[in-house]
């Protein structure tokens, strides 16, 4: 398994022999157990979302677009999470000041202004710092981020820019932290939504 992906299999000691032979029997139970991995798997995501949340400056909905979910099948009864950002969270994401976008003008004698940068908050520990010479910008294609100029021209004379980005989801995920929340949060949901979608599959299905 890869750094930062987190398989969800429904394999507690006390069901895993009476589920195999069930699941042998009927597509019925095999398809029960995957929506129960499934929707384990969206739990854990929003677990995992929050905690997140406790650490650093940043939106459930932009953590929940970067975790994402391979989800179980009835070939396969098991769902993967994983971090999908590469190199890491856009630092536009997180809290930063100023919000506007451009953050910076273009002044007659040719520099930018404020001159100061952007101060970004990505942890709450840490709180805000400063990057001097960042700035916001919208992209033609509509993507907003925090950038920095390289120091290097195109061809054309104009400075080239890169973006600046925060940490990664699949290396958050890697961390013991999150793991261990992502084992309380399995614990605590799995035995419960197959319990559920067992009733359904059996009783109301039936």
């Amino acid at each position: 398994m890869s750094v930062g992906r987190i398989g969800i299999i429904c394999d507690t000691t006390s069901s895993q022999v009476v589920m195999t032979r069930m699941m042998e029997l009927t597509p019925k139970i095999r398809s029960a157990v995957r929506r129960a991995v499934n929707n384990t798997a969206t739990g854990v995501r929003t677990d995992l979302s929050r905690a997140i949340m406790q650490d650093f400056y940043i939106k459930a909905a932009d953590i929940k677009a970067a975790i994402k979910i391979d989800p179980a099948t009835n070939d396969r009864i098991v769902a993967y999470l994983h971090g999908s950002n590469k190199p890491g969270i856009k630092l536009f994401d997180f809290r930063h000041t100023p919000t506007r976008v451009p953050s910076t003008i273009r002044t007659k004698g040719g520099g930018y202004a404020p001159e100061l940068g952007i101060s970004v908050a990505v942890t709450v520990a840490a709180g805000m710092k400063g990057i001097l010479g960042a700035f916001t910008a919208r992209m033609p294609s509509g993507h907003e981020g925090i950038w920095i100029r390289t120091g290097v021209k195109t061809a054309h004379g104009r400075a080239k820019i890169r973006e600046l980005f925060g940490p990664s989801v699949e290396k958050l995920l890697a961390g013991r932290r999150y793991k261990d929340v992502q084992k309380r949060s399995v614990d605590a949901r799995i035995e419960k939504n197959l319990a559920h979608e067992m009733h359904y599959a059996l009783e109301v299905q039936a």
